[in-house]
């Protein structure tokens, strides 16, 4: 069974799909990973680095993580 995610139809055999855009280039690149091992990996450091958004697609949603999403300087001292 195909699944379609945001008009976009996914292989059965994909687990999940990632895309990414440089914070300042605005370069898109786009990975489809079978196992989801690897796809966790990738997506860990592409966080590292703090330079991407990235949207995860896999069967069940759809996600967003913007490049400042992990920022330290967003926590306030109590």
């Amino acid at each position: 069974m195909e699944w379609k995610v945001g008009g976009w139809e996914i292989p059965e055999q994909i687990s999940c799909l990632i895309r990414t855009e440089h914070g300042e280039t605005g370069k898109i690149k786009e990975y489809t990973y079978k196992s989801t091992h690897y796809a966790q990996r990738k997506v860990a450091e592409l966080l590292e680095t703090g330079e991407y958004d990235i949207t995860i697609c896999t069967h069940d949603t759809v996600h967003f993580i913007p490049q400042d999403a992990l920022d330290d300087d967003d926590t306030e001292d109590s």
